[in-house]
């Protein structure tokens, strides 16, 4: 599966393994992830493809607001996290 922006993804490894992220920028086999709590918008974690698990959900106000204004805020990643955590 392709790992592509606005997608959920879970970390398979690390500190933050079993974490839930938003990937905000794919580059090569890197993901940069945002959750807006320990890891925030301004300062991506860098994660490599292999070291993650991806969702089917993808959050298309995310891949909007990046489109248009090419960057989300905090709050607005941890309101996506927590709905896609509801409809679990």
């Amino acid at each position: 599966m392709e790992i592509v922006v606005g997608q959920l993804v879970f970390s398979k490894a690390g500190r933050d393994k079993d974490r839930c992220f938003v990937v905000v920028r794919t580059e090569g086999e890197f993901a940069y992830l945002v959750d807006g709590d320990l890891r925030k918008a301004d300062t991506p974690k860098k994660k490599k493809m292999k070291h993650i698990r991806p969702t089917s959900c993808i959050s298309q106000f995310v891949v909007d607001k990046i489109n248009k204004v090419g960057k989300v805020t905090n709050s607005e990643i941890r309101k996506e996290i927590q709905g896609y955590k509801e409809k679990l």
